[in-house]
């Protein structure tokens, strides 16, 4: 019988897919930025004792091993977030990192990370917010957002993870500091 065939088939491929999705890595992401007011520069001496640096740490959280082939952060301190490229845009984006050779192999452990750190480079270049940039943004005027890419490869097919962050001023108590959450348009943030 052909209709029972073709179902057949079908069922088949169905159970293929999921089982590839259940199997899979699951490369996730995870921020760390330290809390509390954003450095800025005025009259050329950096504010707040840092330079404004953010790091973030690969996990996976699947089943198989992952292969990371290419990992991309950008920062924009923009207005507000409808000014944001529709799309996330990497092209020329003044921190890229590729990592070197083949990659970096994540296993299956909940518990191994791959640490990356890039300091804060503004789309002009710059390494600093003016103070006036900090106030803006701190004031709810103007946005800082940092958003990333990371491929990877698991069973054989690639995957992306794409995360966005937004700069939260807090409310100025100890339990709601300022810091990044998650957030930004829609297509920022996607996995596949």
């Amino acid at each position: 019988n052909a209709a029972a065939a073709a179902a057949n088939a079908d069922s088949v491929k169905r159970s293929t897919e999921l089982m590839a999705i259940t199997e899979r890595a699951w490369i996730v992401e995870e921020l760390s930025f330290p809390h509390g007011p954003l450095p800025f520069v005025q009259d050329n001496v950096v504010q707040n004792a840092r330079i404004l640096t953010v790091g973030f740490e690969l996990r996976n959280g699947g089943k198989s091993a992952a292969k990371i082939l290419n990992v991309a952060l950008r920062f924009h301190a923009v207005q507000n977030l409808t000014v944001l490229p529709p799309e996330p845009f990497y092209e020329g984006a003044s921190q890229t990192q590729a990592l070197a050779g083949d990659g970096v192999m994540l296993m299956p452990i909940a518990a191994t990370k791959v640490p990356t750190g890039f300091a804060v480079i503004y789309e002009n270049g710059g390494h600093f917010l003016t103070r006036q940039d900090a106030l803006d943004i701190n004031g709810g005027l103007a946005q800082l957002v940092v958003y990333g890419r990371v491929e990877y490869q698991s069973l054989q097919e690639k995957h992306v993870n794409q995360f966005c962050y937004v700069w939260y001023p807090g409310r100025g108590i100890e339990s709601d500091p300022p810091r990044f959450r998650k957030g930004g348009p829609f297509k920022y943030n996607s996995h596949t």
